[in-house]
C-alpha cells in the first residue's frame, strides 16, 4: 500500500507544476542537505521539461517525410514547431535535431545552483527564474544594481518548471548557444 501510494504521488508531482521551493527547504541549516534537496528536488522537473522536448523531437523524426508530402495535419504542426524554434530551413531535418534537443540534467541543475545561489536569490524567491533570465517584453522585476539607463527586468515565471522549460528552450535557439548545440 506505502509503494502504491509514492507511485501515485510521484505521479502527481511530476505531472503539476512546481511553484517554488517549499517554505522547508529555505529552514534548512546544513549545507549539505540542502544541497542534496536541492538536486533531488529540481531534478524531477529537468527530466520532465527534457522529455517534453524529446516527445517534439520524436514528432519531427517520425513525421518529417509526411511533412515533406505537405500531409495537411502535419504540415500545421510542423509551422508552430518551425515558428517556435525558429527553423530557418524547413527542408533540413538536421537544423530541427540541432534546435530540438534535451538539455544534460547535470548541466541544468549545476546552471541552477550556480544562478541562483543554490535557489536562495531574490530572482527565484519573488519571479521563480532560475537561471537570472532577463526579459524587455515580459512581466519582470527590476535588479537592484541595474545599470543606469538599461531598461531590462529579470523575467518572472510563473513556476520552476517554466523556469526550466525556458532554460531549455534558449539553449536550443539561442545564437548564442550554437556551438553549445553542435556538440
Amino acid at each position: 500500500m506505502k509503494k502504491l501510494f509514492f507511485i501515485f504521488f510521484l505521479n502527481i508531482f511530476l505531472l503539476a507544476e512546481i511553484v517554488s521551493f517549499p517554505k522547508k527547504y529555505y529552514e534548512i541549516k546544513n549545507i549539505k542537505k540542502m544541497k542534496q534537496y536541492f538536486f533531488s528536488y529540481l531534478a524531477p522537473l529537468a527530466n520532465k521539461e527534457n522529455q517534453k522536448v524529446l516527445e517534439e523531437r520524436e514528432f519531427v523524426i517520425k513525421n518529417f517525410n509526411l511533412f515533406l508530402k505537405g500531409d495537411k495535419k502535419i504540415v500545421v504542426k510542423f509551422e508552430n514547431i518551425i515558428k517556435k524554434y525558429k527553423i530557418k530551413n524547413k527542408k533540413d531535418l538536421n537544423e530541427y535535431l540541432k534546435k530540438i534537443d534535451i538539455v544534460p540534467v547535470s548541466l541544468i541543475l549545476a546552471q541552477a545552483a550556480i544562478e541562483s545561489g543554490w535557489g536562495k536569490s531574490r530572482f527565484v524567491i519573488e519571479a521563480n527564474n532560475l537561471f537570472g533570465h532577463w526579459t524587455w517584453t515580459h512581466k519582470g522585476i527590476v535588479p537592484k544594481k541595474r545599470d543606469k539607463g538599461k531598461k531590462h527586468k529579470i523575467r518572472i515565471f510563473n513556476s520552476l518548471d517554466e523556469s526550466i522549460r525556458f532554460y531549455i528552450y534558449n539553449l536550443n535557439i539561442g545564437w548564442a548557444y550554437e556551438k553549445f548545440r553542435e556538440l
